[in-house]
């Protein structure tokens, strides 16, 4: 029997672009070789196990040179062998009472479970939350949304000095007015480094301070500071607060109505799946397709 080809790790790293240019060439043949094939070509071997050319040849895109398709070659073969010696080592090192059978068979119980659920979930659950549930749900549980530190509405831009059309700037922020603020908003696309514009979005509090500079607001009550324009350290400043909430307050309903409505989804997802179960449990029932023995309860023998 002809001896196969065999490519060490160690000719791969020394380039011998002539068989490189050989696997390319298989590779990009109309048939390659199947694996264990006489004319297929032995790329590597770790202890037991060994990589054939036929192996990678869905890896190599149409089209590639012989110089990138050499490195691609090399850089998987790489990856391959340390791939090898970790799992050769890693085996040896299972402990005897490691039972890796049961392991797998439980986390494709796992996958498989979680797949159908998916399914179910997408097929059965409403998704639609109304103001109203979202209304009844922050009535009933206004406590655990009790703030641990100080929330904001506000308009924050941090623009620096050398920004143009400055001036301009100024009497958009003056003005508020839609045609100024939509002006406002696009410059400021261009040119703030911190551009905080929507007047519904509410703002952890000491996210806003991190982007000033010290002692420019108060960190702990932005009411003293309600609006400002200030220069400092390279940079020009626009600060406006519309609403705040102190640590401890309990927040307004926007403030938590992203998290009401996931919470609401969640509950929903639990009924519904403790549901399916439960009428895939009743119906195995009734078809007798559940058997529980006990008489190993007492001791006894079959």
């Amino acid at each position: 029997m002809k001896r196969k080809k065999m490519i060490g790790i160690w000719n791969l790293h020394a380039s011998i672009a002539g068989m490189v240019l050989l696997l390319v060439a298989m590779l990009s043949s109309c048939q390659p070789p199947e694996q264990g094939q006489k004319d297929d070509v032995l790329l590597a071997r770790v202890y037991n196990q060994e990589l054939y050319l036929s192996e990678l040849k869905d890896m190599i895109p149409p089209g590639l040179s012989p110089e990138d398709s050499m490195e691609m070659i090399e850089a998987f073969v790489d990856r391959w062998v340390r791939e090898a010696v970790l799992m050769e080592e890693a085996e040896r090192a299972v402990p005897k009472d490691l039972n890796i059978d049961k392991l797998v068979r439980d986390y494709r119980a796992s996958l498989v479970r979680h797949s159908y659920e998916k399914r179910l979930v997408e097929q059965k659950l409403d998704s639609v939350v109304t103001d109203q549930e979202i209304r009844d749900f922050y009535e009933q549980s206004k406590e655990q949304f009790r703030l641990e530190e100080p929330v904001v509405r506000c308009h924050f831009i941090k623009a620096p000095l050398s920004a143009p059309r400055l001036d301009e700037v100024d009497a958009w922020w003056a003005s508020r007015d839609s045609a100024s603020w939509e002006k406002l908003k696009l410059w400021a696309q261009s040119y703030a480094h911190v551009a905080l514009l929507s007047d519904s979005t509410w703002y952890k509090y000491s996210e806003v301070v991190a982007s000033l500079p010290p002692r420019m607001i108060d960190e702990d009550d932005p009411s003293r500071h309600e609006t400002f324009v200030k220069d400092q350290e390279g940079y020009r400043y626009y600060f406006r607060l519309l609403e705040w909430y102190p640590a401890g307050a309990v927040p307004p309903v926007s403030y938590v109505r992203d998290k009401i409505v996931r919470t609401i989804l969640h509950r929903r997802k639990q009924k519904l799946l403790d549901e399916v179960r439960e009428q895939m449990y009743q119906k195995a029932l009734r078809h007798n397709e559940i058997e529980i023995f006990t008489h190993w309860t007492s001791g006894g023998g079959q």
